[in-house]
């Protein structure tokens, strides 16, 4: 295993550590009224920047290993995307509402993640080719699906 991995698997962790910290930190704020909807959504934030890093270490430790197989990159990647939107959902809720003082994008900025999150799926599912085993040699099958049937 290369030195630089481990390096990463490290800075990896000690980064969610951090990003925790900072999350707990903000959560531990007294917060009343108005404001609290906004200052969960940032402590969302954090705890989502925590858990990327940490699913990031997680995913360099299985690669340098050899322990990913495409049902655990896949289920990775699912998870990654969701915590990007939870996250990116946190930030911009709360800047929002920085900006603003009020909470009224709250249902629209949700319903826009979910539908972001949707898509990014039907992408990821659109994009894998069938009929082939994982190592066979040889060109690779063509796509089940052609690039025509992609909706726009």
């Amino acid at each position: 295993m290369q030195w630089s991995l481990l390096a990463s698997i490290f800075v990896g962790c000690l980064t969610a550590l951090m990003y925790a910290f900072v999350g707990r930190t903000v959560q531990g704020r007294q917060v009343a009224g108005e404001g609290l909807l906004a200052h969960r959504a940032f402590v969302v934030w954090w705890y989502a920047l925590a858990a990327l890093s940490l699913l990031g270490a997680a995913t360099t430790f299985m690669g340098a290993f050899g322990m990913a197989d495409l049902g655990l990159v896949l289920t990775l990647t699912y998870t990654y995307f969701l915590l990007v939107c939870v996250a990116l959902w946190g930030l911009l809720f709360y800047l929002f509402y920085l900006f603003t003082g009020g909470a009224r994008r709250l249902i629209p900025l949700t319903v826009f993640y979910v539908l972001f999150y949707v898509l990014l799926v039907f992408l990821i599912n659109a994009g894998q080719t069938r009929g082939r085993a994982p190592g066979a040699a040889g060109p690779p099958p063509s796509s089940t699906r052609t690039p025509s049937k992609v909706p726009w």
